[in-house]
């Protein structure tokens, strides 16, 4: 199913851009481990584009993200 591969971001855009900062990583560096472009990167951090599932799975890797933290930025 499509909702089940894709979430969007709408509750909280602001809580990956925090945990990237955090982690001192740029928008390109997270791009890089996704294989996305920068461009595509930006617009799913600012929940434009919705993140896939593989990407969701990562961005929980690389941040340490708990599953509430998890509820919060891809819901």
């Amino acid at each position: 199913m499509e909702n089940e591969t894709k979430c969007k971001m709408s509750e909280s855009p602001a809580l990956l851009k925090t945990k990237r900062l955090l982690y001192g990583y740029t928008q390109k560096d997270i791009a890089k481990i996704l294989g996305i472009s920068t461009k595509s990167y930006n617009f799913k951090e600012n929940g434009q584009l919705d993140f896939k599932r593989n990407e969701r799975v990562l961005l929980k890797e690389v941040f340490k993200m708990t599953e509430d933290e998890c509820m919060v930025a891809f819901l």
